[in-house]
Formats: C-alpha cells, structure tokens, sequence
C-alpha cells in the first residue's frame, strides 16, 4: 500500500470509527444491548484490518458500520448541515458571551484622543479614484491600513443648507436628502458653499480617509481592580446631560481624576490636585496642555500650517471644544472625571464634569485594527 491509499484509508478509517463512537455515545442507554455488542465488534474488527492493510476487508467493513450507525441512531435530515449548525450556534453564544461580560470591541470615531487613538481622518487630497482604488487593490489597502478613497456626490438636485453637525461629520440637506461629509475633509476642501445650488452627481468632497482605530476593552477588570489615573477608558454617557452629547453611547477618554479629589485646572494647561501638578503618568506632561511646545521629538511636525503627527494630520481647535468653560472640579466619592487626550478638540469632562462608577465599561488595552503601524497593545504609564 503506497503512501497516497494509506492515508486515504488511514482518513476514512478515522472517520467511520468516529461517527461509531458518536452513535454509540448517543444511543447506548436506550440502545438495544446487542446492537452496540455488534459495532464494538465490527470496530475492532477494522482495528485489525487496518493492522495487515487489508484494503478489502477494510471496504467491507466500512459499509457495515455506517450501516449499524444508521440503524442505532438514524439522521434526521442532513447531518453535515446539523452538525454545522451546532457548532455556527455554539460559536455565535460564545462569542456574544465574550463579547457581553469579558472584551468587547469598540471603534474611535473622533480625533479627541490623537495622538494615542486615531478617528476617522482625512489625509490626502484625491480627486478622483486611482489604479490603487480598483478591485482587489482597494480592499487589501483598506485592510491593512485602513486608508480608502471617499466620494461625496450629490444625490439629487437642489440647494445645500446646513442640518447641523453629527460626531465628526457636517451633516448638509439637498433637496430633502441627508449628506454627510467629514468635519476635516469639508473644512479643507471648500467645495461648495451653503445655499448654493448643487446638481445630482456633482461632487460635494473626495479624498482619502484613514479609518478609525479599532479597540478593544476589558470589562473584567474593574471588577477587580480600582481604576488608575491614566487609564484609558471607555464609558457610557447615558447619565450625562449636555447638549451636544447623545445618551446611551459610549465615549473614550483618559482617566484624570480620582473620586474625591478637588482639581483645577491651571494656565499652564495642566491639572492639579491638593498634591500639586498631576504629571504622572507621563502621557501627562505632554498631552495636557494647551500647546505641542515639548512635543517635538515625538512624531509631531508641521506642514503647510498644518500639525501632524506620525503623518496623520492632527486637529487642533477643531469645533468649539478648544477652551472648557470649566477649570474646577469637585468628584463625589463614586465619581472620575476624564479628558480627551487631544484636549484642543475634546468635548470631555471640561464640559460635563464628573463621571459615575456604573457608567465605567473598562480600560481600553489593545488596537486590533488598522494592522499597519497601530496594531498593539496600549500603555498608560
């Protein structure tokens, strides 16, 4: 016997011998005893087929066994599809169990947290699709770097009045039609003006977007653990009351206070306890202030009178979040306040204060996705 029919045989072998084994376990309280004498039998007697390498014994046996297997436990309808079923089930509940009380994914639609997390960015002026935007290219790009080309046209015809602001996106109506277009990518480009008259198709912005980074958070181990100054952290905004904010969604900031501390926050663009100048962790004596001045050295340059950092471009006083109209805060004891990391264009705990406990979800510790440059694990010292 070659290799090639021994290891068919070897394969099918296993095979037969476990559906046997299968019905065996399903079946023998209620099985007939000499019915399940008769395959351990005929099991042992393919062992010793096996054995000399009797390919014909070895094909008798087969078929007697499948046959003793469909008279112990009979199908009951397609058993590859059943057993498929099973296991999609037992998948999906394990992973919504996972997903519901240990790690839970969650995606960066802003730049509040820039430089540590990045959201949804404009990086590249593009005016229309290039060979690296075509079928298949386009989806590798997009899978490891999270970079694609992005259209806005004109759905129908009509005047363009603005509907208001929605995260990171201007939201504009034409003729009754919602569009939505990048804070960042309308800002830069200036295509059209409000009230002007737009034809369907026209192209009201286009360029490349670099997605936003996506994380994940352990929902263990607060459980555990007291949270820590410098934790990154995500929590939900169902208790929150302030204007631009909409409940039950989820925000991630930086944990910068502690529950009965008094802080204030200074000129020099830094917190401050009854200790003194919070510069630990370190993410602290750089992040904090209302100025990159130090920041040199750390991936930050400017180009063309815009600041970027590792090349993403970074925002600064983006939107009306640049100056809080709070520097005092008082933290009950069940309460931690939060910044954003890119505190010049963060709508955080400047505007709406304090954070309750049970809003906490947990720590953001790992960057799964884009792969290129940001997959890994976050530090908060």
């Amino acid at each position: 016997m070659n290799y090639f029919i021994r290891r068919k045989y070897l394969k099918h072998k296993k095979h037969v011998l476990h559906e046997a084994r299968h019905a065996r376990c399903m079946r023998e309280d209620v099985e007939a005893p000499e019915n399940i004498r008769v395959l351990l039998d005929l099991e042992s007697q393919l062992e010793a087929a096996w054995e000399k390498r009797d390919n014909g014994r070895m094909d008798e046996l087969f078929e007697s066994i499948l046959a003793n297997v469909k008279k112990i436990y009979p199908a009951k309808g397609p058993s590859k599809l059943r057993e498929n079923l099973e296991i999609l089930v037992v998948a999906v509940a394990v992973a919504l169990g996972v997903r519901t009380y240990f790690v839970q994914p969650f995606k960066i639609p802003t730049g509040s947290m820039q430089p540590t997390l990045n959201g949804i960015r404009y990086i590249e002026e593009q005016d229309s699709p290039e060979p690296r935007d075509a079928f298949p290219q386009w989806v590798f790009n997009y899978l490891v770097d999270g970079t694609r080309y992005v259209e806005v046209q004109a759905r129908v015809s009509g005047r363009i009045t603005s509907a208001g602001r929605a995260d990171n996106f201007y939201v504009f109506d034409v003729g009754g039609k919602k569009h939505r277009i990048l804070s960042d990518m309308y800002d830069r480009q200036r295509k059209f003006e409000r009230n002007e008259f737009v034809k369907k198709g026209q192209v009201l912005a286009s360029g490349r977007l670099l997605s936003g980074d996506h994380i994940l958070v352990n929902k263990v181990k607060f459980n555990f653990v007291r949270p820590s100054r410098g934790d990154i952290t995500v929590f939900s905004t169902k208790y929150i009351e302030h204007a631009d904010i909409k409940q039950d969604s989820f925000y991630i900031k930086r944990m910068v206070g502690l529950p009965g501390e008094h802080l204030q926050l200074k000129d020099d663009g830094f917190l401050y306890n009854r200790a003194g100048k919070i510069a630990e962790p370190s993410p602290f004596n750089w992040l904090l202030g209302d100025k990159y001045a130090g920041q040199k050295g750390r991936g930050f340059f400017e180009q063309d009178g815009l600041l970027f950092h590792n090349g993403v471009p970074y925002i600064r006083g983006h939107g009306p979040y640049t100056i809080g109209p709070r520097s005092d805060f008082e933290l009950a004891d069940n309460q931690y306040l939060f910044f954003g990391d890119n505190t010049l264009s963060s709508l955080d705990g400047r505007y709406f204060g304090g954070v309750q406990r049970e809003s906490i979800i947990g720590p953001a510790f790992a960057v799964y996705w884009p792969f290129k440059g940001r997959g890994r694990f976050l530090r908060t010292r």
